[in-house]
């Protein structure tokens, strides 16, 4: 089975993506045939917004696989910037029924940004229908300044540290209405504890000149650093990486002789009810041969503060 989904590095679509596999499992005697290949992911939006990554998996045995990835990500928001690198490793089983994956996937941009992902899944399907959990751990770190008032009644930035803790449960389900048509439903709901506290830097590199003293954590925990890029998306970009409350999405594929077409709706709801985020995508699987697969995309994403066009393009060499 071909694992690509949109919660893992190369995001292509997971309708497009079950069809694929059961193109694949029609063709291939062990149920993890598809899970030997090399793929690169190209992505960007009119937001300056892009990614980057590679991976590689390879199968042991006739039931399980592992799978390597790294890559790069510029996040773009009004003058604000991150650019974290990527990396991520994956392991799996499975059978003709019972499939499960373990992920865990690490964003890093120095001492600014460090996010890293727990992801898990267990799959049962036949030839009409599937049905699955998910499961998300997420550790987040966010380093930036929040606006005080000295003693002096001056605004001043001071240096402040943000630590994200939180678990994300889901279902997903889809269902095979015809042998080329499939529609899907998945959701997820998220809880975080957070926390904000003053950065350990002096006061003489923290630009107040000294006239801010320790902050309370009473008035930390009532500021946030929301504004953040990595918290408040509006592209399909970039959405794997935003904070949530919760999250569904819904979609519908067909199936052609070499072509594999879907097109999929997430409506995202972001954390502290800052906002929610929709997304619509369209995407295609080219089969040009037995061995390569192309997989261009294009979407659209929208909140409060606007909307971003978004595209996306994967090459896959399968053996």
């Amino acid at each position: 089975m071909f694992y690509l989904s949109a919660r893992h590095m190369l995001a292509v679509g997971s309708l497009v993506l079950t069809l694929t596999a059961a193109a694949d499992e029609t063709k291939q005697s062990s149920p993890n045939a598809g899970m030997r290949y090399a793929a690169i992911n190209m992505q960007g939006d009119n937001d300056n917004s892009r990614q980057f990554t590679g991976a590689l998996a390879l199968t042991i045995g006739d039931h399980s696989w592992v799978q390597l990835g790294a890559g790069t990500l510029h996040i773009q928001e009004r003058n604000d910037t991150l650019n974290p690198s990527l990396i991520n490793l994956g392991v799996g089983a499975v059978g003709q029924r019972l499939s499960a994956s373990l992920n865990v996937s690490q964003r890093k941009d120095g001492d600014m940004y460090t996010q890293r992902d727990w992801n898990s899944t267990m799959d049962w399907h036949n030839n009409r229908v599937g049905l699955g959990i998910d499961a998300l751990h997420r550790n987040t770190e966010l380093r930036g300044t929040l606006p005080m008032t000295n003693s002096q009644g001056t605004i001043v930035n001071v240096p402040v540290s943000q630590s994200l803790r939180g678990n994300g449960v889901g279902l997903h389900a889809h269902v095979n209405l015809t042998e080329r048509l499939t529609v899907s439903l998945g959701g997820m709901h998220y809880h975080y504890d957070s926390k904000i506290y003053q950065a350990p830097i002096g006061a003489a590199n923290s630009g107040n000149s000294g006239l801010v003293n320790a902050i309370p954590n009473d008035v930390l925990n009532n500021q946030s650093l929301l504004a953040n890029p990595s918290l408040t998306q509006i592209s399909g970009v970039t959405r794997e990486v935003g904070i949530l409350q919760r999250s569904w999405n819904a979609g519908v594929g067909f199936r052609l002789p070499r072509v594999t077409l879907s097109a999929q709706y997430f409506n995202d709801k972001a954390i502290d009810n800052t906002g929610t985020l929709t997304t619509a995508e369209l995407c295609a699987a080219i089969f040009i041969d037995e061995h390569w697969v192309l997989s261009p995309g294009i979407g659209y994403s929208t909140n409060q503060t606007g909307g971003a066009t978004f595209g996306l393009l994967t090459a896959r060499y399968g053996w």
